[in-house]
């Protein structure tokens, strides 16, 4: 029986961070281990996790420096022992058949990754209604990264609600310092695959936390994102048969400005004029594969495009 590698990176989380455990020691599967990265927690999360630890052999605590979330994940990629692993955030939890439905489906159809749907919630747990279905999605690694532009796109893109094989990792790391990493990290693991799993059952939990970074005005001013989607296509071009996603891209990119810029228009004038060179360039360089009276509005009168649509 395969070992499955849970990492949680763990930061300023004592409220959460039991919730969080206790859900991993539950697993119907059990040939687990629990990584418990504490990132130079502040707070009591790193005693907090010392104490679970207490409770249970599978957990293994490891204190460090502060160094943020890419830099705790990579540290627990580098420790694990597993065949498979999964990343959890340390104010989720997930379902008690997490690990069994992920495990079976990635045997089952010899998947590289296998996704789950998740909900969002808010309070100390979820309360959702959850139907059982059975139902699943394979998927190759071209099918993959096109759904990453897909309605469903950040299902498809975010870092946890993914089993990896350990071999689909790598020596890819997510990027020290930066917001978005998983927009620079996941669709490296899909090239790195051949075949994906996709569970049509939610089974990760996402805690709406009030004082998440992607809710401030930090985030709206932060361009990783746009880094991350620029290096994106100059890998996609070096792939081969990729000129249909590339498409797919070019006009997300451009639909991922328009949208930032929406709100960041009002919040920082400078980042807003900077944000709509980087569109008006892009434009030039894409327009081939981005068709929509709607873009040449907003390359020529931002203004006009919002007071239109």
């Amino acid at each position: 029986m395969d070992k499955i590698s849970l990492v949680v990176p763990v930061y300023n989380v004592e409220k959460y961070i039991s919730r969080c455990v206790n859900s991993l020691i539950r697993q119907l599967y059990t040939n687990i281990e629990i990584l418990l990265i504490d990132d130079g927690s502040k707070d009591n999360s790193g005693i907090l996790c010392d104490e679970l630890a207490k409770r249970d052999d599978r957990i293994k605590v490891y204190h460090k420096a502060n160094g943020g979330l890419s830099d705790a994940r990579n540290y627990g990629i580098e420790r694990a022992d597993g065949d498979y692993i999964c990343f959890i955030d340390s104010d989720d939890y997930v379902a008690d058949d997490y690990c069994m439905k992920m495990y079976n489906a990635a045997i089952k159809e010899n998947a590289d990754i296998v996704i789950c749907r998740y909900d969002r919630f808010e309070g100390e747990e979820y309360t959702g209604s959850l139907e059982s279905n059975e139902k699943y999605l394979v998927c190759d690694k071209h099918e993959s990264l096109k759904n990453l532009y897909s309605v469903d796109g950040e299902m498809y893109t975010l870092a946890w609600n993914k089993l990896y094989k350990k071999s689909v990792i790598g020596d890819i790391r997510y990027p020290v310092g930066l917001v978005n990493e998983d927009e620079f990290t996941t669709y490296k693991y899909f090239l790195n695959s051949e075949k994906i799993v996709v569970l049509n059952t939610v089974l990760y939990f996402y805690f709406k936390n009030g004082n998440s970074i992607t809710t401030n005005k930090k985030y709206l001013e932060n361009m990783d994102v746009f880094t991350a989607l620029k290096e994106r296509k100059k890998v996609l071009q070096k792939c081969d048969n990729m000129s249909d996603i590339i498409k797919l891209h070019d006009k997300t990119f451009l639909n991922r400005i328009i949208f930032r810029n929406r709100d960041l228009r009002n919040i920082n004038r400078e980042k807003y004029k900077e944000l709509l060179n980087t569109y008006r360039k892009y434009y030039s360089d894409a327009k081939g594969n981005v068709k929509g009276i709607g873009y040449v509005i907003y390359f020529i009168c931002p203004w006009m495009y919002y007071k239109l649509v």
